[in-house]
């Protein structure tokens, strides 16, 4: 019983931060096909780049699929990287990050 409520809050969470966000799961600006949003979270592939939640300064929650052919984020994250634009600032998964040099592959995808 406790499982399956943590895995609706988590679920609920991502959901509301996604609303919180404006972003939807289709149509929204800057939505690319190696980004998905479901039930479950956002979904990226594990070899999308210059994404926040592929990138290793991305503090948001997320995990490797058992597959390790997706990243599932399920949260907005908070950017830790000094040197980028987005320091500090609570952004979704799939943001890009165009400034060169910023993003860096997660630690976890290699």
């Amino acid at each position: 019983m406790d499982q399956n409520r943590r895995t609706f809050a988590m679920q609920a969470v991502g959901l509301v931060a996604a609303v919180a966000a404006g972003i939807g799961t289709a149509g929204a600006a800057g939505h690319h096909s190696e980004t998905q949003m479901s039930v479950d979270g956002w979904k990226l592939d594990t070899d999308t780049k210059f994404r926040c939640g592929t990138c290793r300064f991305w503090g948001g929650m997320r995990k490797i699929t058992d597959d390790q052919k997706q990243v599932v984020a399920v949260s907005l994250g908070w950017c830790n990287n000094t040197a980028s634009p987005m320091y500090r600032t609570l952004t979704p998964p799939d943001h890009e990050m165009t400034k060169p040099g910023v993003w860096t592959k997660w630690d976890a995808l290699s």
